[in-house]
C-alpha cells in the first residue's frame, strides 16, 4: 500500500512501481505547467487606449521620457529598415552600457566614419504594415526616432 498526496488530497491505494512512477511524472508535469503559466500570464499584452498615453510618462529607447531635450553622441549604423540610423553611444554626456540604434530625423544625412553630437528629442509613432496585409515591409508597431533640433558636431562648414 502506498499513500499518494496530490495537493490537499491524500489517498492510500495499492500501487505497483510503474503506476507510482507515472503518477510522479504527471505530478512533475502539472507543477511545471503551472509554473510556466504563472510566469507567462503577466507578459500577456494588456490593452492601452491612445487617450491614456501621456508622452511625459512614456520612456523612450534612450531611457528618457518622449519629448525630453537631450544631447546624444553617436556614429553611423548600418541601415536596416530605416533611412538615417545612428548608434547612440552617450546621452547627455553619460555613456550607455550598450549602443542604442535609432533613426535620425531632421536636416542631416548620417555618414559612415563621422562622429555626431546632436541636440533634440526622441519621438515616435505607429507605422509599418499590419500582418494581415502580408507585405514584406517593416512590421506594424511603435517605432521611435530622434528629431534633431541642432547639430553640435561635426560643425557645418
Amino acid at each position: 500500500m502506498k499513500t499518494i498526496i496530490i495537493g490537499k488530497c491524500t489517498q492510500t491505494v495499492p500501487l505497483c512501481g510503474e503506476t507510482l512512477r507515472t503518477i510522479k511524472s504527471m505530478k512533475t508535469i502539472i507543477i511545471l505547467y503551472s509554473a510556466i503559466t504563472l510566469c507567462l500570464c503577466p507578459l500577456a499584452m494588456a490593452e492601452t487606449k491612445v487617450s491614456d498615453l501621456d508622452p511625459a510618462k512614456v520612456i523612450g529607447r534612450l531611457s528618457k521620457p518622449i519629448g525630453t531635450r537631450m544631447v546624444i553622441e553617436g556614429v553611423f549604423a548600418k541601415p536596416v529598415n530605416v533611412d538615417h540610423p545612428l548608434n547612440v553611444l552617450a546621452v547627455d554626456g553619460q555613456a550607455l552600457k550598450q549602443p542604442v540604434r535609432i533613426d535620425i530625423r531632421g536636416k542631416l544625412t548620417i555618414q559612415r566614419g563621422t562622429s555626431y553630437r546632436l541636440e533634440g528629442y526622441e519621438s515616435g509613432g505607429f507605422d509599418g504594415s499590419p500582418e494581415w496585409l502580408q507585405h514584406d515591409q517593416e512590421s506594424f508597431g511603435f517605432h521611435s526616432f530622434f528629431v534633431v533640433t541642432k547639430v553640435l558636431e561635426p560643425k557645418s562648414k
